[in-house]
């Protein structure tokens, strides 16, 4: 269920909604999907920017009128995404801030998965081995 949050715009008059959503809130794997999008169509293909908040300094991550964004390969950890609109160059807030937590699988998970595939594949090379003992 992604997660919402609201902001206001204005653009050529008009009140602008903007919704910044996560296809998840808690990553176990590094990836996630962000997308926004506005109210109505006078809003949409307004110039705006991602920036990163956290961890570490603020930094730019998109900028453009695309309103979809796939983020991969995050180390475990706890960030946080602000839409910022960019009219030449004051930059102003557009949102809330949404939050998504990186959390790794544990790697006693890993070994076990590779422990028993590796049972599964000595057992099988070893009943193949045998052979068939009735012939």
């Amino acid at each position: 269920m992604p997660l919402a949050l609201g902001a206001q715009t204005e653009m050529e008059g008009a009140a602008c909604q903007w919704m910044l959503e996560s296809d998840t809130i808690e990553s176990r794997n590094g990836y996630f999907q962000l997308q926004w999008q506005a109210n109505t169509a006078e809003c949409e293909g307004q110039t705006l920017a991602l920036y990163q908040l956290q961890p570490g300094p603020q930094r730019l991550i998109y900028k453009g009128s695309n309103t979809t964004l796939f983020i991969s390969g995050q180390p475990a950890g706890q960030y946080v995404y602000q839409l910022y609109s960019e009219p030449g160059t004051a930059k102003q807030a557009v949102g809330q801030q949404l939050t998504v937590q990186v959390e790794h699988y544990p790697l006693w998970t890993a070994f076990s998965y590779f422990g028993i595939g590796l049972f599964v594949f000595i057992g099988t090379l070893l009943l193949i081995g045998r052979g068939d003992r009735t012939a």
